[in-house]
């Protein structure tokens, strides 16, 4: 994006009105603090590096500050069970801020808003100026840089306040998000809000919209049916008995060990129940492949999970190819042995304990991820420090983070033209 050089002291536009000064280019108009991110430039301003890696991004996806034109979706698209557990967390929040400013506003698949509940009537008019208002698309495609879709993307709280926003109609609002992450899967279901004028934004903000995910999460739990805790008990039995990459599946249910998170995401689990539920009446002996999102083909077995006469899901077992384990048996006489020491020494799991722990998991929470006990992970961070020569969790995240930019093309001015 080429910045013009002609300024002009206008106000700014939308609830953000300072007086600040204005500088135009050739699609519209960018405020000072966003024109030089956008350039590539480094900021003087104290800008979190969150903040400007998602402006940069916003505008790499054709948004503009001056506009903010959300996507209408009317259609039921949201997910009942996060409907269900949820709704009754914004009706309450609600009702406890109502005397505050602040409103609650809860978003489901793609950052769809699907409930709200407005402080009180000049708020609900404020809310739909911005059209956050159920059926509106908020995700950072569209809304560019807010507290809700970053939560939404992240996995992680998130505040976003004031001119931290993207979009100048929010420049005088504060935005803070907390994920609903599904209590079996770990995979993020929707995200809370709490938004309010940055007048009546305080430090506790993100702790209570914290709070109040974590209250939704526990209603998610408490909502989990019989037969998805069936779904769940074959799937711990029949981990104990294998090291190879291991699926449980249903309509609700989507739960993977060690081995097959390496390979097999979340958002895998629409595809793979789809696959099942055409494989599993299949007559005959015949072997069944699953195309893995980035194009490979895995050999799979199917176990029917029943309750009664009820197919309610299955356990999925993979294997390799006949090709693929034909190679993988063949003796590699060069093959070079694992470094001792660095990132090429750890093992997978430890690679995967390192990124959800960079990711900002507690232990509990990595072993529910990813199925081990507290203890096995506790473990596997012991190696990962003595590998990686660090002494703490921090050295660990920074390491993660590191690597991760050294790893990242660097984004410049010809990227956000």
């Amino acid at each position: 994006m080429v910045i013009a050089q002609r300024e002009t002291a206008e106000p700014r536009q939308g609830w953000g009105c300072r007086g600040a000064t204005l500088r135009h280019d050739a699609a519209g108009i960018v405020r000072p603090d966003v024109a030089p991110v956008l350039a590539g430039e480094t900021p003087s301003l104290g800008l979190r590096g969150e903040i400007i890696d998602s402006w940069r991004q916003s505008a790499a996806l054709g948004l503009r500050p001056d506009q903010l034109q959300l996507p209408f979706d009317g259609g039921d698209g949201g997910d009942d069970r996060l409907f269900r557990a949820a709704t009754p967390v914004v009706e309450r929040w609600g009702v406890d801020l109502a005397s505050t400013e602040i409103s609650v506003v809860l978003a489901g698949e793609r950052c769809r808003v699907v409930d709200r509940r407005a402080a009180g009537p000049l708020e609900e008019a404020r809310l739909n100026e911005l059209t956050l208002s159920p059926g509106y698309l908020w995700g950072i495609e569209h809304a560019g840089t807010n507290g809700l879709s970053a939560a939404f993307v992240s996995g992680m709280p998130s505040l976003v306040h004031g001119d931290e926003h993207f979009a100048d109609a929010l420049a005088n609002m504060a935005t803070a998000g907390a994920p609903l992450h599904d209590p079996h899967t770990e995979r993020v279901l929707g995200a809370l809000a709490f938004v309010c004028s940055t007048r009546a934004a305080n430090q506790l903000l993100l702790p209570m919209v914290g709070r109040a995910a974590r209250e939704g999460e526990q209603r998610l739990l408490n909502d989990s049916s019989e037969l998805d805790r069936l779904v769940q008990a074959k799937f711990l039995e029949a981990r104990r008995h294998t090291r190879r990459p291991l699926a449980a599946v249903s309509r609700t249910t989507f739960l993977t060990n060690t081995a097959a998170a390496r390979f097999l995401p979340g958002s895998d689990h629409s595809r793979l129940w789809d696959f099942v539920s055409r494989n599993l009446s299949l007559p005959g002996p015949s072997v069944p492949r699953f195309t893995l999102a980035g194009g490979s083909a895995l050999d799979v077995s199917l176990e029917s999970i029943v309750d009664g006469r009820l197919v309610t899901g299955a356990l999925v077992r993979f294997a390799a190819s006949t090709d693929q384990v034909s190679l993988s048996r063949r003796p590699h006489p060069t093959k070079p042995l694992r470094p001792t020491f660095g990132w090429d020494s750890l093992t997978e799991a430890e690679h995967s304990v390192s990124e959800l722990v960079a990711e900002g998991l507690t232990n509990r929470r990595v072993a529910a991820r990813l199925f081990l006990s507290p203890h096995t992970v506790d473990s596997h961070l012991r190696h990962i420090f003595r590998k990686l020569d660090i002494n703490s969790r921090v050295d660990l995240v920074r390491m993660v983070m590191a690597r991760s930019t050294a790893q990242r093309p660097p984004v410049g001015a010809a990227d956000v033209a």
